[in-house]
């Protein structure tokens, strides 16, 4: 015969843990789409910033610094002769910050974008610091403009110098295990000696 006091406990537990689990199983499932929603915008936010950064306009102004702004006498200059040259660096720049203050932010992932464009932006860097000093000089601010580009700018540069660092490393270490290995299959094989079991039999006399 049943225990009514243990069947009606049994029932009990049964009742609080039926809403219980399901409860537990909506938070992961909200959890789960939650970060999975997040990573596809993410996703999809690399991929429209990918497409910015590659924009002709965005491209030339990018050259245009590199090529042409090699000290504060030469975004000057520019500034001068060329006002359409100088804004295609401006939007350039300012392309340059955007994609900083999206990584700042934990909009884009930083190991990816150094990955992606971790070698163009600490070659540009170094040009972009005479632009930015004389577009500071030109809006007459108080304050430096493009804080992100100016945040981000030397951990490119440092990441750069060591990823660099890393690469020549692993292609020393590639290239002497290479050569090693050539040097094991060159060495001529040595002949082999096969020693004769047979005994010589003395004649008897």
């Amino acid at each position: 015969m049943i225990d009514g006091g243990h069947y009606l406990w049994d029932m009990q537990l049964v009742q609080w843990l039926v809403p219980t689990v399901a409860s537990v199983v909506a938070v992961i499932l909200s959890a789960y789409a939650l970060l999975a929603t997040r990573s596809h915008n993410r996703r999809a936010l690399f991929l429209d910033m990918h497409a910015k950064m590659l924009d002709p306009e965005i491209f030339r102004g990018r050259r245009v610094l590199l090529e042409k702004i090699n000290s504060l006498e030469d975004a000057r200059a520019l500034r001068e002769a060329d006002p359409l040259q100088y804004e295609l660096v401006n939007r350039a720049v300012a392309m340059l910050d955007v994609l900083a203050c999206y990584v700042r932010r934990g909009y884009l992932d930083r190991t990816l974008v150094l990955e992606e464009w971790g070698y163009l932006y600490a070659a540009a860097w170094p040009h972009g610091r005479y632009f930015l000093l004389a577009r500071h000089q030109d809006l007459g601010h108080d304050r430096l403009p493009w804080p992100h580009l100016r945040a981000f700018g030397p951990v490119a540069v440092a990441w750069t110098l060591r990823h660099k660092r890393q690469q020549e490393s692993a292609h020393h270490d590639e290239v002497l295990a290479l050569q090693l290995l050539a040097a094991s299959n060159s060495q001529p094989e040595q002949p082999v000696t096969t020693h004769s079991t047979e005994t010589a039999t003395q004649p008897l006399d």
